[in-house]
């Protein structure tokens, strides 16, 4: 679920007809169950890896699905003693997956309004909610700033300070 933002509800349900290929990329297309709100997600290569392990699975072939899926509970538990022994003292779930995927994608850049439509949010501070920014994005974001000038920053690039701009 980290590797696509898809909820619970939302992985147990991809078949074939969810898989779609954009100009050689695949992407998930679904409509979320909980908003019943479309969105495409790119398909990334673990979650393809993923697909491809579990596609011809038994469970997979009998639920008519590209994963084969236990309850939520019964996925939750076993990532509870996963955090046990790495001595993870946040708790694993599926639905902390899912946050990570949004903070992950803030972190590699994707605009929030991407990851909000991606996750299936009908509104955009959801989307807040469940990702976080963090420190190193805050220091990627703010890399062209090195210090505080008499504007308040002082610029890397002096052609971006305003006091060089040609008005």
């Amino acid at each position: 679920m980290t590797c696509t933002g898809l909820s619970y509800s939302d992985m147990i349900r991809i078949d074939e007809s969810n898989i779609v290929i954009v100009d050689g990329q695949s992407f998930i297309q679904m409509t979320r169950k909980k908003t019943n709100e479309s969105f495409t997600i790119p398909l990334l290569p673990q979650a393809e890896q993923l697909i491809a392990k579990y596609r011809d699975h038994p469970l997979s072939k009998i639920n008519g699905t590209l994963l084969p899926y236990r309850s939520n509970k019964g996925i939750n538990k076993p990532l509870k003693i996963i955090a046990q022994m790495a001595d993870i003292s946040k708790p694993l779930t599926c639905h902390v997956a899912r946050h990570n995927f949004a903070t992950l994608s803030l972190e590699y850049s994707v605009p929030i309004e991407t990851v909000s439509r991606a996750l299936g949010h009908s509104n955009i501070k959801t989307t807040q909610i469940h990702a976080k920014i963090t420190t190193t994005k805050m220091q990627r974001d703010y890399s062209n700033i090195t210090g505080y000038g008499p504007w308040g920053v002082t610029y890397v690039n002096s052609a971006d300070d305003p006091k060089n701009q040609k008005h």
